[in-house]
């Protein structure tokens, strides 16, 4: 099942939000994929927050470009909270809330030069595999940023809100990995 993040698994804010996110990198300053890997750009806090900063349009009112993302769909899938980042190649990763379903986030990576979404996997499964699976456990979003770090590796956080009450006096049954 392909659903589109414009109809209904992306409330519209945060479809902007990734409108403009996408906007800061233009296909033309995107590193092709089939191009000798590029290590940490000379800009430290690009490399840090997973960033490309472009000089600015010559117009900076004008209407931003917005391109519509087909992702593959999930059991449970709800949305995205802001959950994003950029590794060295201009790829953007993302991560898709769960409600119900198999209750874990999953892990998206896009590649703006061939405009290819991958599911990357779910969080709990991940767990599962490295041997920190509790019976039971859900981890529903991935709650952070996303960053490549200087070993090449991908980092981000995810949360379970199981028994979490909203008023922050009871935390999350299953609380967070990073």
């Amino acid at each position: 099942m392909i659903k589109s993040i414009t109809k209904g698994l992306v409330p519209r804010p945060l479809l902007m939000a990734l409108a403009v996110f996408l906007n800061l990198v233009p296909p033309m300053t995107v590193p092709s994929v089939a191009a000798e890997a590029v290590g940490p750009s000379s800009r430290p806090d690009q490399n840090l927050t997973g960033t490309v900063f472009t000089p600015v349009p010559k117009d900076p009112y004008s209407t931003a470009r917005v391109e519509e993302i087909q992702i593959l769909g999930f059991a449970g899938e709800n949305a995205i909270w802001g959950a994003m980042g950029q590794d060295h190649r201009g790829h953007i990763w993302f991560g898709v809330s769960a409600e119900g379903g198999d209750r874990s986030a999953h892990l998206f990576e896009y590649d703006p030069n061939s405009r290819e979404v991958f599911d990357r996997g779910d969080v709990v499964s991940r767990l599962r595999e490295v041997g920190v699976y509790r019976p039971g456990e859900g981890q529903v979003k991935i709650h952070s940023k996303i960053i490549q770090a200087a070993d090449g590796y991908l980092y981000f956080s995810s949360t379970d809100e199981e028994g979490e009450e909203p008023d922050g006096s009871r935390p999350a049954k299953w609380g967070a990995h990073l």
